[in-house]
């Protein structure tokens, strides 16, 4: 069995501990240590993608911002650097701030949905217009990667509306979706596979 055979695009998401914006030189060394694993097991498992998050804000959230590209810029060479992606995050970092960092340093962005609609609680979203920016760093690859999440009971507040649900309800996936085949949804359900058999069956676009 192989990648090719099924068509496969394989990707890490490292943990939370990974913070590359630190204020703690330990916080940033332990943070390289970590994405250089997953760099050497993308060698040999062929991964497409090393997916990250900005991290915490510590007070002052354009100093972490500037410290994270600093260390990241000094920390990997740009061919490492073109396995990595950066997620925007539902506390910390909206999609245009996610999206800044990504253009400072040459990477792409992975637009997380449910991210954006727990941070701009309550707001209007053009999600198309988001995810057509997302694109944009994404031209060089043959593919795009998307996350989808329902959140467990319901958009309240940001950090309430956090906790993933077991399944995706069909109307938390946008319908222009459809027009672009050539994107790989990630499912963040915590049934898994059952969540997206669910989702397979009563989706009728």
């Amino acid at each position: 069995l192989s990648i090719e055979q099924y068509d496969l695009t394989l990707s890490f998401h490292p943990s939370q501990f990974v913070n590359m914006g630190s204020p703690r030189d330990e916080v940033v060394q332990n943070s390289i240590d970590d994405i250089r694993d997953h760099l050497l097991l993308s060698k040999y498992l062929r991964v497409g993608e090393i997916n990250i998050h900005i991290g915490g804000s510590y007070g002052d959230k354009e100093g972490a911002k500037k410290r994270f590209v600093k260390n990241m810029l000094s920390s990997f060479s740009r061919d490492e650097l073109d396995l990595i992606t950066i997620e925007n995050d539902e506390l910390n970092y909206s999609f245009d701030e996610t999206l800044k960092v990504c253009k400072e340093l040459g990477v792409r962005l992975t637009y997380d949905i449910h991210h954006e609609r727990c941070f701009r609680i309550g707001e209007e979203i053009d999600e198309e217009r988001l995810f057509l920016e997302a694109r944009k760093t994404w031209e060089n690859y043959d593919y795009q990667r998307l996350h989808i999440s329902s959140p467990r009971d319901g958009y309240i507040t940001r950090s309430k509306s956090r906790p993933h649900h077991d399944y995706i309800a069909v109307g938390d996936v946008p319908k222009w979706l459809i027009k672009y085949p050539d994107i790989h949804i990630d499912i963040e359900a915590k049934n898994k596979e059952v969540a997206i058999k669910k989702l397979k069956e009563e989706l009728r676009w």
